[in-house]
């Protein structure tokens, strides 16, 4: 099953650089007057695809909040939010490690291991997607509604800017839920989303970090990685770790130089999905 492009260096970096600076340009220019977090936030809402989930992104997040650790205030942060309307009530944001767990579940709960491998895999061409933006929509500039919490009010807003949305593989959600549906009590579809959206996040925040350090252009270095690529090829490297396909100690020592994730060499990568891999 050819599913995912092989990795090529320097070309499947420098194809993805230009989406990911569209996507970071769009939450770039989001309107932030008066907003605070905690405080004063908006919801920009995102198609679904059920009736039951509404996937948004809140801002700001955190990250925009003075942090005497870090010291630098990022003010294009935000989180995504993912509204269920059966229950009428937000799914809790979810850490890196709530996400990780649903691997381990996976791994637990499917026991023969050929089966496992095929369904770890497949969630890991669908990360591999969402760190190189495979198959990704252009949405030209438009109207959007955005929410105000504080008001319980929407308000239009004309963006001057496009966005590449993510489009999940249908091939690939229809065979995880016909084993394992509803991961976290959600659909896969909106699994995804909500880490698409994480990935943009972290390229928004490495991108505003490379842009006051100063010593290297912020395109050149998330171009490299950092951000979108390596929180999904972290992913992907803790699913290596599930199949015996990684060292324990390899995956340890990433973390350790990396202070929080680990992604999965390209090389690596190229080899643990290599099945399910065609040439460009």
């Amino acid at each position: 099953m050819e599913l995912i492009p092989k990795f090529i260096p320097k070309q499947t970096n420098n194809k993805v650089l230009e989406k990911r600076l569209i996507n970071i340009n769009f939450i770039k220019n989001l309107p932030r007057e008066t907003l605070k977090f905690e405080v004063n936030e908006r919801q920009l809402r995102f198609n679904s695809y059920n009736d039951n989930e509404i996937i948004s992104i809140q801002y700001p997040g955190k990250e925009s909040k003075f942090n005497s650790k870090s010291k630098l205030i990022k003010p294009w942060d935000f989180r995504p939010k993912l509204y269920l309307h059966n229950s009428n009530t937000y799914l809790n944001d979810l850490s890196f490690g709530d996400i990780w767990n649903t691997f381990f579940d996976i791994d637990r709960k499917i026991c023969n291991i050929s089966d496992k491998k095929y369904l770890l895999k497949l969630l890991a061409c669908e990360f591999y997607r969402i760190a190189f933006m495979i198959d990704y929509d252009y949405i030209c500039p438009q109207t959007y509604k955005l929410f105000d919490i504080k008001d319980n009010t929407y308000e239009n807003f004309n963006s001057n800017n496009g966005f590449y949305t993510y489009k999940p593989n249908q091939e690939i959600i229809s065979i995880l839920n016909s084993s394992l549906p509803n991961p976290l009590g959600i659909s896969w579809e909106s699994f995804f989303i909500y880490n698409d959206l994480l990935a943009l996040n972290e390229d928004c925040k490495y991108y505003y970090i490379a842009l006051n350090k100063k010593t290297i252009s912020p395109e050149d270095y998330i171009k490299g990685g950092p951000g979108r690529i390596n929180t999904m090829l972290t992913h992907i490297h803790i699913i290596s770790f599930i199949l015996d396909e990684t060292e324990p100690a390899d995956l340890f020592q990433s973390f350790s130089r990396k202070k929080g994730i680990a992604p999965l060499s390209f090389s690596k990568c190229n080899e643990f999905l290599s099945n399910y891999m065609y040439n460009v």
